[in-house]
């Protein structure tokens, strides 16, 4: 806890955290009673570094998060500790299935995540803060309950530390907190700055995220357009060479029902050939931004309403 005191103070001095008092009052249970409980959520992390989960393996995260944290809420009230319950905001229970279970936890989460791209169009943040902020706040409650940490403010505190991480320095707390009404509310801004230390403990300082889905996807579309016109280029000579053949066979006397029918029915090749070139104007420059705004937006609806950010398969 000492240590703890002095990282907040070091912090602070650097300009990184405004309250140091406050923060330290408000410390969440994570740093006192549950430190050694996460650990076993934190495992997750630490045996997939680059954050991908199997379907197991995440449900596994989630409940042993959940579980952590009603273990925590439980023996403060049993302690009678009064200090938890104004943190939280939260009627501690003793009895554990009075809490929510870790599906409903997980619904909770994901509809904080369907409210982050709002909060960053709000603020004005760039695309890169956006997906970054994103990855940052589903990292965070794959191994952390919302039991234990309120879901909006980590929401907040995702964006900020977003920003930090992708230098958006001109969306400060102050600019966030005040776009979203939240302005002038001082219990707000400290519980989003007391999250910033959980929310990089929790996430294991992973600070980079890459590759951004634009980026990724405009090399994409690069390689699309470089197979269909590899396939162009084929088609086409496999078009010369089919009507040779039927230019040969008819000089050879082949029947005439068979090359009219040959003549009415296009070559398989040559119907290949056209819908490569439609897909080919399609991926055309004109194009090419609606279509990369379109696959982002509908990526961006998957990793905010889905675990696909997450998982793998």
């Amino acid at each position: 806890q000492a240590i703890l005191a002095q990282v907040i103070r070091l912090a602070c001095s650097v300009g990184r955290v405004a309250e140091a008092d406050s923060l330290m009052s408000l410390q969440p249970p994570s740093f006192r009673q549950t430190h050694s409980a996460m650990a076993a959520a934190t495992e997750a992390a630490e045996e997939h570094p680059t954050w991908v989960f199997s379907e197991e393996v995440l449900k596994w995260a989630r409940q042993s998060a959940r579980d952590s944290a009603v273990k925590a809420l439980c023996a403060a009230a049993s302690d009678g500790c009064a200090a938890e319950q104004r943190m939280s905001g939260l009627s501690i229970s003793k009895e554990p299935s009075k809490y929510p279970d870790a599906e409903q936890a997980r619904r909770l989460v994901l509809f904080y995540a369907q409210k982050l791209p709002e909060l960053c169009g709000l603020c004005g943040a760039p695309s890169e803060v956006r997906w970054t902020a994103i990855v940052f706040y589903r990292r965070f409650f794959a191994v952390r309950s919302p039991l234990e940490y309120d879901p909006m403010p980590a929401m907040f505190a995702a964006v900020h530390l977003a920003c930090k991480v992708e230098e958006a320095h001109e969306i400060t707390l102050d600019k966030l907190l005040g776009a979203a009404d939240f302005a002038g509310d001082g219990a707000m801004r400290t519980k989003v700055a007391s999250l910033e230390l959980p929310l990089l403990e929790a996430i294991g300082f992973a600070l980079l995220v890459e590759p951004k889905p634009d980026a990724a996807l405009k090399a994409l579309a690069e390689d699309l357009q470089q197979l269909l016109q590899q396939q162009l280029g084929a088609g086409a000579g496999d078009n010369a060479g089919e009507g040779d053949t039927r230019r040969q066979s008819g000089a050879d006397g082949a029947g005439e029902v068979g090359n009219q029918d040959a003549e009415a029915s296009p070559p398989l090749a040559s119907r290949g050939a056209a819908a490569a070139q439609a897909a080919s104007e399609l991926l055309e420059e004109a194009s090419l931004g609606e279509v990369l705004r379109e696959a982002e937006d509908l990526l961006l609806r998957l990793s905010v309403r889905t675990d696909a950010v997450l998982r793998h398969p």
